[in-house]
This record gives structure tokens, sequence and C-alpha cells, in this order.
């Protein structure tokens, strides 16, 4: 890992603090209250073997499990093989030609969705990483949510009902199902993400470690699995 590599990508994909990271060879969370302490964390977990993961929002007022409202300003949607049409298996040691044949199916779809949103002029609201593995994560930015609107529960159907809504408009604008292809997105408020410029110990269709890295929308729309 190369520390400076990761405090540039930290300034766009966490402005604010606090926020939460991951620290040591599991998943475990805890309280970063600046960057020095963010990458101290993923620093930590990327030399345990652990995932390099951050929370998607910062939390001014105190963490959304303790039903406070985080600054929302994104949606965060994680594009990933659905396990019924993939036959690439990391568990089982993950042949290189079942990952890019898993993969060709994911990226059409991914690079149908990035000409919408180019053709749309939409490009400058969303940012996008790649896992290092199988994912490709999403971003779409929006101003900052007003926190005074409701209870947290409205914020959380808020967020569930904005993210069926975009990925039903670009399915139907691309002209592809989407839904399946979708894992997760930030609508529990919750959500961590695996932070660019992290390594992803958990990839097996490789004999060395690839790494989370940010990517564009522009350079998504012709992407293949070997450009992956």
């Amino acid at each position: 890992m190369d520390r400076t590599l990761l405090y540039e990508a930290s300034l766009e994909w966490c402005p604010e603090f606090p926020r939460r990271a991951t620290f040591g060879e599991a998943a475990n969370q805890t309280t970063a209250a600046s960057r020095p302490e963010l990458i101290n964390k993923l620093w930590e977990a990327g030399h345990s073997d652990g995932p390099g993961y951050y929370s998607v929002y910062s939390f001014p007022r105190g963490h959304s499990q303790k039903e406070s409202i985080p600054k929302i300003d994104t949606l965060f949607i994680d594009l990933d093989i659905p396990k019924v049409e993939g036959s690439y298996h990391p568990n089982q040691g993950g042949r290189l030609e079942d990952w890019r044949r898993d993969m060709s199916k994911l990226l059409v779809r991914a690079r149908m969705v990035s000409r919408v949103v180019l053709d749309a002029g939409l490009e400058e609201h969303f940012r996008v990483s790649y896992s290092g593995h199988k994912g490709i994560h999403l971003y779409i930015d929006f101003e900052p949510l007003n926190p005074e609107l409701g209870e947290i529960t409205k914020y959380k159907n808020g967020i569930a009902a904005y993210a069926d809504e975009l990925i039903d408009f670009l399915a139907d604008e691309a002209g592809v199902d989407l839904h399946r292809w979708v894992d997760v997105n930030s609508h529990d408020l919750g959500r961590l993400a695996r932070h660019p410029n992290t390594p992803h110990h958990g990839a097996r269709h490789v004999d060395w470690t690839p790494y989370c890295v940010a990517g564009s929308i522009k350079e998504l729309a012709t992407m293949d699995p070997d450009d992956y």
C-alpha cells in the first residue's frame, strides 16, 4: 500500500469526519475522527489481510445506529454478479476463465448504464470505483439532505425509494435487467464500502493482490474484463 495514494483518494471519498473505518484482519469497525485516524486504520487493515472499508456517510450528529441522521450527500450502489448467474466461485479457488465469463455479463450492463449517464449529461454527478475483485461501485452525488426533515426511518425509506427509482430509470433507458445485479445500496445509512487504493485480499482469480481503484463513468462505458 502507498500512504500517499490512500490519502489522496480519501480527500474525495472521505471529505468530512467523523466516519467509520475497519481495522485489523476482520471487518471490525471503529470511529475515525480525522483523516490521519482513517488512514491509520485502513493501513492496518490492509497489512493484516483485512478489508479496507469506510462508511459511505459521515456522522456529524452521531451514528445512524443511535438514530442520528448522517450527512446524506450521495447514494452508493454496488453492482455485482448474482449467485444464480455466476460460474466463478472464489471460495473454491476461482478459475480465471470463469471470472472472465461472469465479469463479461456484469460489464455489458455497466457499459450500457454508463452510456445512458453520458448521453443524459449526468457524468459530473457520478463517481466510480472498482473493488479489485468483481464489484463496481457507483456513487451518485447530490446536495446534502436537510437533517431536520423527520425521523431516521423517513431518510432510510426515502433513500431506498430513490435507489429503486434510479435503478428503474437506468435499466429502462439502457434496456437491460439491472435490479438483480445490484448487491447493496446505502439506504441503511450505515453502509460500509471498500476504500480506493486498498488491497482486496479476497480475490482468487489471480495469484497477486489486486486493489480497489477509482475510475470514471467514461472509462466504464468501454470497459471489458481485461481492462478491469
